[in-house]
């Protein structure tokens, strides 16, 4: 694993990308090791995240919902903000963030993402608005 660890500072999102597919693989199994791959890819999803295209953006996004459903929400709860849905977000991607946004709810989170999620629900998309109905259900379950 260390000779890939230098590879994940380069530019190519596609590489780094199968660089945490392979760490994730080799490491599922361990806990202590899973989590600090978890620790060490975690700056680098929300730093893809931030310049992914979209295709690019749905693997990203989706490593970090199985992540923060695994329990590992620590490590991205600071940038919740990141997975507010943008006005040019792909449907698929919107779901994707609603939610990763529903599980990194916390107390000191939990204002800002429902109010996020309510102005959803009021969207022309009637897809859309619908799925940010049930993600405040869901945290209304928690």
């Amino acid at each position: 694993m260390n000779l890939l660890d230098d590879s994940l500072a380069r530019n190519n999102i596609p590489l780094r990308m199968a660089i945490i597919a392979v760490f994730v693989h080799f490491t599922i199994d361990h806990s202590v090791l899973f989590e600090q791959v978890v620790q060490r890819v975690a700056p680098i999803l929300i730093s893809v995240a931030c310049s992914a295209e979209d295709e690019q953006l749905y693997n990203v996004l989706y490593h970090v919902l199985v992540f923060t459903r695994c329990g590992y929400r620590q490590y991205f709860t600071k940038q919740y903000k990141l997975f507010f849905v943008k006005a040019h977000d792909l449907n698929y991607n919107q779901r994707l963030k609603i939610d990763i946004l529903v599980n990194l709810v916390s107390g000191d989170t939990l204002g800002a993402i429902t109010e996020e999620l309510v102005q959803y629900a009021g969207e022309k998309d009637v897809y859309f608005a619908r799925y940010a109905v049930e993600g405040l259900g869901e945290l209304i379950k928690k």
